[in-house]
């Protein structure tokens, strides 16, 4: 049963960037796998996928290469949960290079959920500074956002989900938010049940405008719906519908405890990759609508 999904966003990604997408995603997914499978923990599955992504600034927008605020600085979010009830969270994260494993600190180290700003910053133990999150890239769509020349397309929000040999799950999400965003502002990512969810039922990870996952509590309003008797099928194009009504759209990445796994989103693109015993996909995915498999 041992099986990983992965996101590396939703939305457009430019023909020139397709293949950076891929190559990131295929390693991602390698490294979420091969850790799946070594030690039958699915947390620390979703951890390798996502800090691999997170290192990557050639396609992903998580770690470095963040999205700058209007401001010029890089703010990041993150997110794991685990199939026992357990989440933690970090928001507004300015030095470090996989705010992911600050998540997981959160989450197995304190007695919150949810640390912000410094008190996140503070249980990085290789702290950079925020310049170092930057990248020639990133500063120069900056550039072009404040002339407002162009509007920059957006890269992706990472997340994994997986789950264990013996039924086990977890998720994780991690993203350097919008272009341009005021300074303080968060997405769903960092938020339990918005951009992130996993119980001893279900693992999802969201991808897309993150204030309509926000709006909608997405993910765990697909979960709740597949616990009240909803297929998923039926379920995550729901979660869809929510975000079309909460003026924004996304992707989905699914694990149910069964096995039955698979993605959803609404955008031109998704980034998507997935491996179970028995199949494998690496996708630049541009055909909308939901997409279930059994592994």
């Amino acid at each position: 049963m041992s099986t990983i999904v992965i996101h590396g966003g939703a939305g457009t990604v430019p023909e020139e960037f397709q293949d950076a997408y891929r190559e990131g995603l295929d390693a991602a997914l390698e490294a979420g796998y091969r850790a799946l499978t070594a030690g039958d923990d699915p947390v620390e599955a979703v951890l390798a996928a996502v800090s691999h992504m997170e290192a990557n600034d050639r396609a992903f927008n998580a770690g470095v290469g963040g999205a700058p605020t209007r401001d010029g600085r890089v703010e990041l979010d993150a997110c794991v949960m685990a199939h026992d009830g357990s989440a933690g969270a970090v928001a507004a994260v300015t030095n470090s290079r996989n705010p992911v494993r600050l998540a997981d600190k959160v989450r197995t180290g304190t007695p919150h959920v949810i640390l912000a700003g410094e008190g996140a910053e503070r249980l990085e133990e290789h702290a950079i500074s925020n310049e170092s999150l930057l990248t020639d890239r990133s500063r120069s769509e900056l550039e072009r956002w404040r002339a407002k020349r162009t509007d920059e397309p957006g890269r992706g929000t990472v997340g994994a989900i997986a789950l264990s040999d013996d039924g086990r799950l977890a998720a994780a999400t991690s993203t350097g938010g919008i272009l341009g965003q005021y300074a303080g502002r968060l997405g769903d990512t960092p938020v339990p049940g918005a951009g992130t969810w996993c119980d001893a039922r279900h693992a999802l990870s969201g991808t897309g405008i993150g204030e309509a996952f926000l709006r909608s509590a997405a993910c765990r309003s697909v979960a709740l719906r597949i616990d009240l008797g909803a297929t998923p099928e039926a379920a995550l194009r729901t979660g869809l519908d929510d975000l079309n009504a909460a003026r924004g759209d996304g992707g989905l990445i699914y694990i149910g405890a069964d096995g039955l796994f698979g993605f959803a989103f609404n955008t031109p693109m998704l980034a998507v990759a997935f491996r179970s015993p028995s199949q494998s996909l690496v996708e630049v995915a541009k055909r909308s609508g939901v997409h279930l498999f059994r592994g």
